[in-house]
Order: structure tokens, then C-alpha cells, then sequence
């Protein structure tokens, strides 16, 4: 075998002797295609079930590609995409928390296949709960956050009472409803995970 530095068109000669000293030469001209080549990389780390996006930077000399496939590295099915040409970013949602390795498959026209990974961070969000006591109206509700996240903590807490009078940012917080009413209370929870990313739910 003989590894080729660069494509190009390539004259082989080989030339065959016999023990005897007789010698005989035959050619073939042998082209040499390029292979595609270039990189994949997240735009950032992401949260579960918030769409993530991929940045890819694939190309070729001389000639084209024929078709991209996406594995990211999760039980969904493979992602082929039968164009020359892939948009500037690529999204994909993650069900579950994890490090995956991405891989991106090329082929050119010319079937030569380049292959590319790359690696991502799915971080769990907060899971929010929480019980009240205490419902009557001018007295002071109490609010005991429940909530859970299987890794890391939970950074931030907003309360909405919807009785349009203020919201919470405490963990545990006390409300005075002044009117007698069926309100809905809603709690918003953050995890910060890395500089710029913050998993909310």
C-alpha cells in the first residue's frame, strides 16, 4: 500500500524482472480524489430538553459532498441529510442528562468519507415542588419549596402569587392574600451550571 499526500492524478508504473534477468514495465493512471474535512463543535453545553445547537465547518477541494450524518450519541434515530451543503447550525434535544459524543460522517461524490466528534454536556434542570399551609384570607400563607435536582443545586427561586400584589425570590417564602379567591401559584427555579447557562424549570 502507499499513502498518497494530496489528491491529484498519478501515473503508476510498475516494472516487473525475472530471475532471469527479463524485464517487462506496464502504467495505469490512478486519480487520487480529496476527502472532505473540517470540524463539529456545540455553540454551549445545554439543559435537558432545551434544544442545543451544533456549529459545523465541513468542506472539500475540487469537488462535492453527497450526504452528512448526524449521531448524537443519544437512542435517536441517525440523521442523514442527503445535501451538499449543511446549514450553519444544527439543533438537537437531549430527554436525559449526560455527556454525549457527537459524531458527524461525510461522503463526498466521490464516496470518500471523513468522520468528526465531538462532545456535550446535558445538565438536569431543577424539578420544583412545594407544599402551603395556612389559607385564610389577611393571614400569612406559608410556602415550603419541595423541589429536588439530581446534580448540582438549586441558585434562584421566583414565586408568582397571581393576586397581582408582588412575586418572591426567597426559598421559602410567606404571602397575605387580600382578597378571597382560587389563585394559582407558580414557582420558577434556576440552576446556574457554567458561566452563561442556566438550566429553569
Amino acid at each position: 500500500t502507499y499513502l498518497y499526500p494530496t489528491y491529484g492524478t498519478y501515473n503508476v508504473t510498475l516494472t516487473a524482472l525475472s530471475n532471469q534477468g527479463c524485464s517487462s514495465t506496464g502504467s495505469q493512471t490512478l486519480a487520487i480524489h480529496p476527502s472532505p474535512g473540517g470540524t463539529v463543535t456545540p455553540v454551549q453545553n445545554g439543559c435537558i430538553n432545551d434544544q442545543v445547537l451544533f456549529n459545523s465547518n465541513i468542506s472539500i477541494p475540487a469537488t462535492s459532498i453527497s450526504s452528512y450524518t448526524w449521531n448524537f450519541g443519544d437512542s435517536t434515530p441517525l440523521m442523514v441529510v442527503n445535501s451538499p451543503t449543511l446549514p450553519a447550525m444544527t439543533p438537537h434535544t437531549y430527554t436525559a442528562y449526560n455527556t454525549y459524543t457527537v459524531s458527524l460522517s461525510v461522503i463526498s461524490t466521490q464516496n470518500c468519507t471523513y468522520n468528526t466528534d465531538t462532545v456535550i454536556v446535558i445538565y438536569p434542570k431543577p424539578i420544583p415542588g412545594f407544599v402551603s399551609s395556612k389559607f385564610c384570607l389577611n393571614d400569612s400563607t406559608e410556602f415550603t419549596s419541595t423541589s429536588t435536582i439530581p446534580t448540582g443545586s438549586i441558585s434562584s427561586h421566583l414565586w408568582f402569587f397571581n393576586d397581582g400584589v408582588a412575586t418572591s425570590t426567597v426559598a421559602n417564602p410567606r404571602h397575605v392574600f387580600s382578597a378571597p379567591n382560587v389563585y394559582t401559584v407558580v414557582l420558577t427555579q434556576s440552576s446556574i451550571k457554567e458561566p452563561g447557562l442556566s438550566c429553569v424549570n
